[in-house]
């Protein structure tokens, strides 16, 4: 139990209490790029620029690198919540009082905050995925959530970097699940995302297997036919 309270998310941990600390994570700034293009000045810095502007683009790009880090482990710490949750038999009911009952620090006081905003009965009762849509868009900035999304709507598979691409596509898919719930809108993506060949080869597989159901189906139809049709009707219901 206190191995899980050591692992809550660095950001969480920090943030003030309700909203994010964004100028912590751009110098005043959110992490935004700056006026002047200058995230490309920042790449410049990064090859020894020791310019104002080269600087201010390096530091973006280490809150960004800072960013991904901190959601990693979030998302990794709601995962293992939810084994926790599993392991003991955890009612739907129970899980968000249970999960909060771990926060600590600035976590806490957000929390407090929170159950004086909706009251405790609300709060303590909200379903469990409203519960992490709430803690990921109030301790994650909209915007470093946005290039995520982006991220993974860009994200296709180059030359024949299968393995690549497809590592790639599940760790953004694990940093933004929302986008990719249901399973069928994953695999959906997914497929997208493939070269043209491949994704033509998976379209002709999936009319195959659809078409597969459909003749098992059409089989067993006439099976039962067969079978009515030899049995005297009294002993058909």
């Amino acid at each position: 139990m206190f191995s899980l309270m050591s692992t809550m998310p660095p950001t969480m941990a920090t943030q003030s209490a309700g909203r994010p600390a964004t100028t912590s994570r751009g110098g005043g700034m959110g992490g935004r790029a700056g006026k002047g293009g200058g995230r490309t000045k920042g790449r410049s810095g990064d090859h020894g620029d020791g310019g104002q502007e080269g600087g201010q683009g390096n530091g973006r790009n280490q809150n960004g690198n800072a960013f991904d880090k901190n959601l990693r482990v979030y998302t990794l710490w709601m995962e293992m919540m939810k084994s926790v949750q599993d392991m003991s038999r955890c009612k739907d009911s129970q899980k968000v009082k249970y999960t909060a009952g771990l926060f600590v620090g600035k976590a806490f006081m957000w929390w407090n905050s929170q159950i004086h905003t909706q009251g405790r009965e609300s709060a303590v009762g909200m379903p469990w995925e409203d519960f992490k849509t709430l803690t990921r868009e109030d301790f994650y900035p909209s915007n470093e959530m946005q290039k995520l999304k982006t991220k993974l709507w860009n994200h296709v598979m180059v030359k024949a970097g299968h393995v690549t691409y497809t590592d790639r596509f599940h760790e953004l898919a694990r940093l933004v699940p929302h986008l990719v719930t249901p399973k069928s809108k994953r695999i959906k993506r997914y497929v997208y995302g493939l070269v043209s060949h491949i994704r033509g080869m998976v379209a002709v597989m999936d009319i195959a297997q659809k078409e597969k159901k459909k003749q098992n189906g059409q089989n067993l139809a006439r099976e039962w036919k067969e079978y009515k049709k030899s049995k005297p009707k009294e002993n058909l219901s």
